[in-house]
């Protein structure tokens, strides 16, 4: 698993949900989570015709920006080639992963996407700090908006800090699915 593989699972998912007879493939809107707003991101960049709008919760897009910078977190990119995997805090990274992380333009993948995107970020994440979120903002420009969420962490872990997360990402949804 690495996040082009992810990526490729995603553009299935796409294309399969736009055959269905039910679905109106004219309000195709995408939502994700730290990994998953990263790949989400990455979808609505490479399919920006196909995506009405894209709901982003915390977006990975510190996956390989930290480790182009040398903040690998215990990574040690000599052993992971070697031994083709490396235990990171309960998870298995393969090289792939890593590899993926490294050389893919995140950002310049977004930037191809111009409708309306919203990313809902805590202030105090320590996995995906905000400024990510910030930085991302300004890739997409005047069509995202950002709301931070004062005081809470990378999973949202109280009631009030989830509550407002989901209540913003569903009124973005109904604002431009509508």
């Amino acid at each position: 698993m690495s996040i082009l593989t992810e990526l490729d699972e995603a553009e299935i998912q796409l294309e399969f949900l736009k055959s269905l007879p039910f679905v109106d493939s004219d309000r195709i809107a995408v939502f994700g989570h730290s990994q998953g707003g990263l790949i989400a991101g990455l979808l609505g960049g490479k399919h920006p015709e196909e995506i009405r709008c894209i709901a982003l919760s915390s977006p990975g897009f510190n996956i390989g920006e930290d480790w182009k910078k040398g903040i690998l977190n215990g990574l040690d990119p000599e052993k992971l080639k070697r031994k083709g995997w490396m235990d990171i805090k309960g998870y298995k990274i393969g090289y792939r992963y890593y590899k993926d992380a490294l050389d893919t333009p995140t950002y310049e993948i977004a930037s191809h996407y111009h409708g309306p995107v919203q990313i809902v970020h805590g202030n105090a994440d320590k996995i995906v700090p905000i400024e990510y979120g910030r930085r991302l903002k300004e890739v997409y420009g005047k069509n995202c908006t950002m709301i931070e969420i004062e005081g809470a962490d990378h999973d949202y872990s109280s009631v009030p800090f989830a509550d407002a997360r989901v209540r913003h990402t569903v009124d973005f949804l109904r604002e431009h699915l509508s």
